[in-house]
């Protein structure tokens, strides 16, 4: 997924002085600054006709930079905006003459020449009062929030160099994998930075977003003069922006990023296992699907989450096999011709544990031992004779919580999410004296309390 920056989205957002302003100011209007011009005096009429369409739009949201982009589309499309400047907009990477919002493989490394050039397209066109006032106008109406986010942003991503440079190792040996970056973990590494924007009165979906995009500027060598672009821009449009951050910001950004930099599972849940558990778990904590394809995807992100513990436990090898095969020979031999068969059923746990060998032999990361000694004491009782139902749910339900401490650690951050997850699957199996929930709030109540235990 490919997030652009606030200066280009700016780009696209800007439009014509009619031919009127060239007449008005007695002065020939270049191509780059007649485009800027163009899409801030249409914009309006832009809008009004846009509705988002998540297959013709990659997005389904008003917000951010795709939507903004399909709405400037037929008037500022990636080709057209180089023919406008006469330069290459990206030096590398998926796009051609339109925006391709889909590699997983590679990214747009943006070309400094442009840069350069709309920082030079810019100051010519906010010297001019009349175009000025029409973009102060729009910046307040559309690209305020999105333009402090970013600025933000940038803050959090550069202020601790430790922090910085391992977020952006992780993206590059991601991106330099067989199937590229999945997007989704590093979403949530920024969950925490997105819910204090949103605090703050910003849009929460920058506040995912605009981190990701300093990432790519940190990869490609850019981010300074971006920064510099952007600032330029912020003060000539807000006279209370002064191009420093907020001391309350900073101390919340960096209290932020040393509870990350706590969490050791940060440096390692790149595992192929964790990042696809994580990417399931996203999907259950979407709002867009039917009650049925909820139910599975939140079915399928605990059952993953099971599998994920049992992974960093025990292993993928044939010994792991043996072990969750009997495990799970046990359960269903207590469970048939039972009413219990039912939650036997719904627990897609098995599933995953005794079909972790199509994946790469390496385990996840242990990030607790404290807590790894407990749930293995637990599946030892459960596999002991005359182990009955609370020692099935104890122990599925540690393998959850161990799978999510796997995934996201226990700082704050983590606790929270997992209470969302809790929250999500209350709401679509709101039976909670039924056989499902009976066997998840085991594992709910691990999750919200894994704060208790020592990270390795």
């Amino acid at each position: 997924m490919k997030r652009i920056y606030f200066v280009f989205a700016l780009l696209l957002l800007l439009s014509t002085a009619f031919t009127s302003l060239d007449k008005t100011t007695n002065t020939q209007t270049d191509p780059a600054v007649f485009k800027l011009m163009e899409i801030t005096y249409l914009w309006n009429l832009l809008k009004a006709g846009y509705e988002p369409d998540r297959d013709r739009d990659d997005t389904w949201l008003e917000v951010g930079f795709r939507s903004k982009y399909a709405m400037a589309k037929q008037y500022a499309a990636l080709d057209m905006i180089e023919a406008a400047f006469g330069e290459k907009v990206f030096l590398s990477g998926p796009h051609g003459s339109d925006m391709d919002f889909n590699s997983s493989t590679s990214f747009g490394h943006y070309n400094p020449a442009f840069i350069s050039a709309l920082q030079g397209t810019l100051e010519t066109a906010l010297a001019n009062p009349i175009f000025k006032k029409a973009m102060e106008t729009l910046y307040h109406q559309e690209l305020k929030n999105m333009a402090q986010v970013h600025f933000d942003a940038y803050v959090y991503m550069t202020h601790n160099p430790q922090y910085s440079q391992l977020m952006q190792d992780k993206y590059v040996t991601e991106l330099n994998n067989s199937e590229g970056v999945n997007i989704n973990p590093f979403t949530e590494y920024f969950r925490p930075f997105a819910d204090f924007e949103e605090q703050k009165g910003l849009d929460v979906y920058e506040g995912f977003n605009a981190p990701t995009f300093w990432l790519r500027r940190m990869t490609d060598g850019t981010a300074d003069a971006m920064i510099e672009l952007q600032i330029m821009v912020m003060k000539a449009l807000d006279p209370n922006f002064y191009g420093t951050p907020e001391s309350t910001d900073v101390t919340a950004y960096e209290k932020i990023i040393q509870e990350k930099l706590a969490n050791s599972s940060l440096k390692e849940d790149g595992h192929e296992y964790t990042i696809l558990t994580k990417e399931r778990v996203a999907e259950a904590l979407q709002s867009d699907a039917s009650v049925d394809i909820a139910k599975e995807r939140i079915l399928l992100a605990e059952g993953s989450l099971a599998g994920l513990g049992w992974f960093a436990l025990y292993g993928n090898d044939d010994a792991s096999y043996q072990l969750a095969d009997k495990l799970m020979g046990i359960v269903f031999n207590k469970y048939n011709g039972t009413d219990f068969i039912d939650l036997y059923m719904k627990n897609q746990g098995y599933s995953e544990m005794i079909n972790l060998n199509r994946f790469n032999n390496q385990k996840p990361a242990m990030v607790s031992t404290e807590y790894a000694d407990l749930v293995q004491s637990r599946i030892e009782q459960a596999l002991a004779p005359g182990a009955g139902y609370e020692e099935f749910r104890l122990a599925e339900g540690s393998l959850v919580a161990l799978g999510w401490m796997t995934a996201y650690g226990n700082d704050q951050a983590a606790m929270e999410l997992g209470d969302e997850l809790m929250n999500t699957a209350y709401t679509f199996f709101p039976e909670s004296d039924g056989y499902y929930m009976k066997q998840s709030n085991e594992a709910y109540a691990e999750i919200i309390n894994l704060g208790r235990f020592a990270i390795d």
